[in-house]
Parts: C-alpha cells; structure tokens; sequence
C-alpha cells in the first residue's frame, strides 16, 4: 500500500509444523534503556511534526483554559485515558477547603467532565492505566503530616471504578525511598500480568535534599495478585536523564512531573523543568516543558503558544486515543501557573488535536474456513482511514513460503473516517499450516503503528 510514499503489504507466511515463531517485544524499563539509532532525517521530522503539536494550542482541534467538573472544581494535573464503554476517564485533584483530593471524571467531548467520585483525600497529581487484564492502576502522591509518598491502587474492573461507590481490590502505600522529605508525581510507563503476577513501571520525582530540588527516579512494583500483601518495591535515580536537563538546557531547579507514550511507533515523555534554582522558594515564572525522544536520548524544549501568551507551564500528560468525531488524536494537557498564565487562562489546560493520517488494517476474513490444495481462496481485508486528511494508497497481498508471490494490488482511495473492504484471491499450491499476515511499513507520521497489521492461520488440505 502506498499512502503518499507509504507502503502497506499483505502477506501470507507459510509456518511449518516444527518450527515454534519467536516474535520480539520491546518493553520500557527506564533510563537504563540505550538510545537506538535510527535514520536522522526521519527521526527529525517526526520530531519537529510532534513538537508542533505539543506547542501550538492554537491549532488545537478543540480546547479549554481553566477547566472545571461540573461541581466546579479544577481538574488540576489530569490524566485523561478512553472508556471502553464510549467516552473519555480522567483522574486529577482538586483543592477543597485547605486539602487535596484525587477525583475521577467522565467526559463525551475531552473537554466537559462530570465528576464521578473521590478516590482519596490528603492526595495529589494521580495518573491512571489500563492493565493487560483489564484492571486499572491509579497511582498518586499521598500526603502525610510532613511528608508526602507514592501511593498505588488497584481496581480489577472498570466496573469497580466507575462505580461512585466502587472500591479497589488493594491499595499499597509505597515505602520512601531516595529520599525522607517527598516523593510523588507519579507516571506509568509499562504494566505486565504474568502467571498472577502484576508488574508497573513507575517514573516518579524525590526531594534530593542534597542538590536541594526534585529529580527524576523511576521504580519497579510487583505484587501477587493472588495475595496483595507480597509485593515488592525497587527504585534508583535516572541520573542521567537528569543530568542532561542540567547539563544542556541549564534546568537548576526543580525537574518534577512527566508523562510517558507511544506515537508514530517511537517513545518519548513530557518533562516538566524549572529553570530556577529553588533558593529560597521555587520561582513559579520559570516552570517549562521538554520533549524527551527516547530513541534518540534527546530533549527538547517547547516552546508553547497559548491564545493569550501564557509562559509558565507545568504537570503535562498525554494520550493518543480517537476524537469525539472517531479520528485518531493525541490529548495533551498542562497546568498553567498563575505566576506566568495570561489573563483568562491560569488553571488546568486541556487540548486535543485530530491527526493527519492513522491507515488501519481493521480485519480479515476468508471465504473458506478449511480450503484445499488449487482451490480458490477469497481473502477480504478491511481498511479504515481514522486520520484527518484524504488517503490514497496501494494494498498489495502476498504470500510466503520461500519467496513472495503477490497475490494482488488495488489502487485505494479513502476519505477521512471511510472504510474499505478489499477482495484478494488466492489459489494455494501446496498443504500445510498458513499465516495471512496484513501489515503497514514505511509509516513514519502515521499515528499509531500498533493497528497497523493483522494476521489470522489457515490450514491448507491435500484432496486426499
């Protein structure tokens, strides 16, 4: 398939009964990850196309400056993630008579939320995930008298969180650390379920009392989810991500909240930075925002235009996930400090922006379930276009035992939010064991590559 200069291939890969497929997963653990080359010029205009995003909220599809629930409270620092049964769920606080509480919404639009119900008290600046299994992990910085830690929540179902009375399965108030002052702002960068066991990825900041200011650590949290009471809790500092903050952009206070994601197939994390030594207090103008590539072990700093010109930017999150309208967005929330906000945009920022080009290949189907050797197979593959703009591209299927025979080609042209499904006939020469694998390559600006492909197995039967 070509999509101006993309090429998407169907391909059919003969498996032999005695050889077991070994597939690769990447997974993300944290500073210690090396930075993998990758070709320059393409990594450069991804970049500097994803920047453009994360600055200009002008451009936005849709947005809003100080944003409030429905009862009025400000949807500080939230984390917005899409509801399975249609929507969008946010986690944030609010601060209500003198105390902090962490909160969760609903929303139809990204931009309107109901509040549904108060998760904790004495709490702050959560963030949320979905689990492999379907169970959700709410995590935040719980305060203590003159402290504050990392506090974690496990609900099994999106039942038991959306329920105004709904409660978590557990709940593990995670011990300090790095340091014995405050650790919180908590992000999650990878969750794994293996034989009952639950894994999360945590990014989190630590008072360094030492450099005076907040630095970056990530930590490691495994429980039992058949008894929540064995769990275990590692953690270091990522000093060298810290340090390339200080070293290359002269960030001298605080380095605090962070949000981490996947799009158009590469990683990267929003950094929150103070510019400012904290002597004596932390200077509120100074607060910025970096943009972390994790392929390339790069930060950049954005530069934001708001509608009015607000400077001072802090607490940012992010999430690829569809529109109201069914595209393919990223939502990106910052919270503006008062300190540097222009008038009539202090408070918590949210804006989404609708994406140029998402190609999904959306299912495949055959018209026998059980075809013989010379028989002819129909192969249907359905196509959606959930980007912004007009597509037009190439579908070619092919299929594989020792070369790639093509099986077809069709020229496809598709609207915004269109769908296609093509027919490709194929007459197998030989029985044995099939994959019919339907994938996209070449892609460097389309949205997100994991819905790029889809693969079914056939079996191939002698006459006899």
């Amino acid at each position: 398939m070509h999509i101006n200069g993309r090429e998407l291939i169907l391909a059919l890969v003969f498996i032999s009964p005695i050889v077991v497929g070994i597939f690769a997963t990447t997974q993300f653990y944290g500073a210690s990850v090396e930075p993998q080359s990758r070709d320059g010029q393409v990594e450069i205009k991804t970049d500097s196309f994803l920047i453009k995003i994360f600055e200009d909220v002008k451009s936005a599809t849709g947005y809003r400056y100080s944003a409030h629930d429905d009862k009025n409270c400000g949807l500080d620092t939230i984390k917005i993630i899409e509801n399975p049964l249609g929507g969008y769920l946010g986690v944030y606080h609010s601060y209500i008579g003198g105390i902090f509480y962490v909160r969760l919404a609903e929303s139809n639009d990204l931009l309107n939320w109901r509040y549904i119900k108060t998760i904790d008290a004495y709490a702050s600046q959560p963030t949320i995930a979905k689990a492999p299994n379907d169970a959700y992990i709410v995590a935040f910085e719980k305060e203590n008298s003159s402290s504050s830690h990392l506090k974690v929540c496990y609900y099994s179902n999106l039942s038991a969180l959306i329920d105004a009375n709904g409660l978590p399965s557990f709940t593990i108030d995670l011990p300090m650390t790095l340091s014995s002052a405050n650790e919180g702002t908590p992000n999650i960068y990878n969750i794994t379920v293996r034989n009952s066991v639950l894994n999360v990825t945590i990014g989190f900041h630590y008072n360094n009392l030492t450099a005076n200011a907040d630095e970056v650590a990530i930590g490691w949290l495994t429980v039992s989810l058949i008894n929540a009471t064995n769990w275990r809790w590692q953690t270091k500092p990522m000093k060298g991500y810290t340090g390339k903050l200080r070293d290359e952009f002269y960030v001298k206070g605080n380095i605090g909240d962070r949000d981490f994601g996947q799009i158009f197939g590469m990683e990267f994390t929003l950094q929150e930075g103070n510019l400012n030594e904290r002597v004596p207090g932390t200077d509120w103008t100074a607060w910025r925002i970096f943009l972390y590539n994790h392929s390339s072990g790069s930060f950049v700093m954005l530069n934001i235009t708001t509608h009015a010109g607000s400077t001072s930017f802090g607490n940012p999150t992010f999430t690829l996930l569809k529109s109201p309208s069914g595209r393919t967005a990223i939502v990106v929330t910052y919270y503006i400090f008062s300190e540097g906000a222009a008038e009539g945009e202090a408070g918590q920022l949210i804006f989404y922006k609708e994406l140029d080009y998402d190609i999904i290949i959306s299912n495949i189907t055959l018209s026998k379930e059980r075809p013989k050797v010379g028989e002819d197979v129909q192969v249907y593959v359905t196509v959606q276009n959930l980007g912004r703009l007009r597509a037009t591209f190439n579908v070619t299927a092919n299929y594989t035992r020792i070369s790639d025979p093509t099986i077809g080609t069709v020229n496809v042209t598709l609207d915004s939010l269109d769908s296609v499904t093509l027919n490709f006939t194929w007459s197998p020469e030989s029985p044995g064991r099939y994959q019919i694998l339907v994938y996209v390559s070449g892609l460097p600006r389309d949205a997100d590559p994991t819905n790029n492909q889809k693969r079914i197995v056939l079996y191939v039967y002698a006459h006899n």
